[in-house]
């Protein structure tokens, strides 16, 4: 059985930081994509235990994930996993 990678991305960041006119909206679009990779994450963990590569799944961050704006999962707009297909 053939094994996949798979990323998943979200964004798109450059235009949040071209339509931002504060420092503040920087921050808020940075927060907001990041919470959407914790909860997709989370959702992968949850349901293919396994199978998560980024962030760390080995990490109790990952599995016990708040989404809230002081929790300390590695920010980033990314997510990556192993999958096995045919």
């Amino acid at each position: 059985m053939a094994k996949y990678l798979v990323t998943l991305s979200l964004g798109p960041v450059q235009s949040l930081i071209g339509a931002a006119r504060r420092t503040r909206d920087l921050w808020c679009g940075s927060w907001l994509l990041n919470e959407a990779a914790k909860a997709a994450a989370k959702v992968i963990n949850d349901q293919h235990k396994g199978a998560l590569i980024f962030p760390c799944p080995d990490s109790e961050t990952v599995t016990t994930m708040p989404i809230s704006p002081t929790s300390c999962v590695p920010k980033s707009n990314w997510v990556a996993m192993m999958r096995r297909g045919n």
